[in-house]
């Protein structure tokens, strides 16, 4: 029982030197952590203010900034107005007290320079003075309002003409021309093909400018615009030609969706190819022309199509003559490979080219020097017009033209 009673003193002494010696180091590690967190919080304090201090900095800036660029813009707004103004004063005239010859300069110089506001300053006082130009300006005023575009004035413009001048009125057929490629640039798809075709309907005779707004509006429109546009305008260009037998409507688009690049197009082409004989026969007849204007954009892919779609309805004559353009095309481009091409071609389909385009062929073969023909003159009298019209024969010279172009570029 003696020794335990001197052990437990001993042991509680060892404990009390244990933890004297851990002590220190417990209490410099307590002391680290407090200086670590004191530190840390005054680290995340700092940032804290920084950020808010550069954020309310960058704000100032930016409103600073937009400042400064707002005077800027206003300044150099109201100069370039004010040097605009000294340039090109404001127009104030009375058109009561210009002659015709001066009225005629004055609405002259203001479609030239395309001014818009002086444009409809003095066009509104002809309307209501009823003090017009003469025809050839007035026609001018008439394309530039289908440019800007501005239907209410065309229409107040055909009822004073109505009234004033009523032959050259009925000559410009109402007016609707212009009135319907107004609607069609401002928009508005089914007015300007109502407009057109009521056109048509009050028009019996002399439907020029028809025809021409149509081409217009198909060739500012397929290729462009969306297909629901195109089949408006198909469905328009069908109406008329069931109405009043008129082939020109379907034959424009045709030929701007036959050339045109998206598949879809070329298949509304193929269509009204295959429903129209009119259409056929029409396309027949100008195949050179046809030929001669695919061969200038270089596009002998429409060529390549435009034959076959000859030889699926057997036109042997509009095949020979789109054939031999194609020839020529590629023989002044010196390709010996489709010029044997297209001579394998017509002896399968048993069609037989000039000698002439057999001639040339073997000039290839040969690697003989090609002379350069001059261009032969030939007369051609119009049946519409008594003028005498000189044409060369583009066969052999403008191809070469057109096939130098390819070569050079």
């Amino acid at each position: 029982m003696a020794v335990p009673l001197k052990l437990a003193p001993i042991n509680s002494l060892l404990h009390g030197k244990i933890l004297r010696s851990l002590w220190p180091s417990l209490q410099k590690s307590t002391r680290v952590d407090q200086i670590d967190s004191f530190t840390s919080e005054l680290v995340e304090k700092k940032a804290i203010k920084w950020e808010l201090q550069r954020e309310s900095f960058q704000q100032e800036k930016v409103v600073v900034k937009d400042r400064v660029f707002k005077s800027i813009n206003h300044f150099a707004k109201s100069f370039s107005r004010d040097l605009e103004a000294i340039r090109k004063p404001e127009l104030c005239v009375d058109i009561r007290a210009l002659s015709q010859i001066q009225l005629d300069n004055v609405l002259s110089g203001i479609v030239e320079e395309e001014c818009v506001h002086d444009f409809n300053y003095v066009i509104k006082q002809c309307i209501a003075y009823q003090r017009l130009p003469s025809k050839e300006v007035l026609t001018r005023c008439l394309d530039f309002l289908t440019c800007i575009p501005q239907v209410e004035t065309i229409v107040d413009l055909s009822l004073v003409f109505e009234k004033v001048n009523e032959s050259f009125f009925k000559n410009l057929c109402h007016f609707l021309p212009h009135q319907s490629l107004a609607l069609w640039r401002s928009g508005n798809v089914d007015s300007a093909l109502s407009t057109l075709t009521r056109g048509y309907r009050m028009q019996v005779r002399n439907r020029k400018c028809l025809r021409e707004t149509f081409r217009t509006i198909a060739n500012e429109t397929i290729g462009t615009k969306s297909e629901a546009v195109l089949v408006s305008l198909t469905r328009a260009a069908e109406d008329i030609h069931q109405e009043f037998d008129e082939t020109f409507l379907i034959a424009c688009v045709w030929k701007n969706t036959f050339s045109s690049q998206w598949f879809s197009d070329q298949q509304v082409a193929t269509e009204l190819f295959e429903k129209y004989e009119s259409l056929r026969s029409m396309i027949g007849r100008r195949a050179p022309s046809l030929c001669y204007n695919f061969l200038s954009h270089h596009d002998v892919d429409a060529v390549h199509r435009l034959i076959q779609l000859f030889l699926q309805y057997d036109n042997k004559q509009a095949c020979s003559s789109s054939l031999k353009m194609l020839f020529n095309y590629q023989y002044w481009r010196r390709d010996l490979r489709a010029c044997s091409e297209i001579m394998q071609f017509c002896l399968d389909i048993d069609l037989a080219l000039p000698e002439i385009e057999t001639q040339k062929l073997l000039n290839l073969l040969l690697k003989r020097p090609i002379e350069y023909p001059k261009p032969v003159p030939k007369i051609i009298r119009s049946k519409k017009c008594r003028n005498v019209i000189p044409l060369s024969v583009f066969v052999d010279d403008e191809m070469r033209k057109l096939s130098k172009v390819s070569i050079d570029t």
